[in-house]
Order: C-alpha cells, then sequence, then structure tokens
C-alpha cells in the first residue's frame, strides 16, 4: 500500500504535464492532421 501512496505525487505531476502539453500542442497538432487527412482524403 505504500508503494502506491508514494507514487501519487508522481501521478499527479506527470498528469498535469500531461495537460500542459496538450494544451499547448493541441492546436497546432490538429491543424497538421487536419491537412493530411484533407490531402489523403482529396486524392481518393
Amino acid at each position: 500500500m505504500a508503494y502506491y501512496i508514494r507514487g501519487i505525487p508522481f501521478d499527479v505531476i506527470h498528469g498535469f504535464s500531461n495537460m500542459i502539453a496538450i494544451v499547448f500542442l493541441f492546436k497546432p497538432l490538429n491543424n497538421v492532421i487536419g491537412e493530411k487527412l484533407y490531402t489523403y482524403q482529396k486524392t481518393d
């Protein structure tokens, strides 16, 4: 049980850093993926 409790701070920091990364990277990645989808759908 103590093993799991010791991991909680890491889990919180990891989750928070993932949230920050998504906030900054969502728009650029969404644009790139959207352009690629448009390109590949157009060639069908």
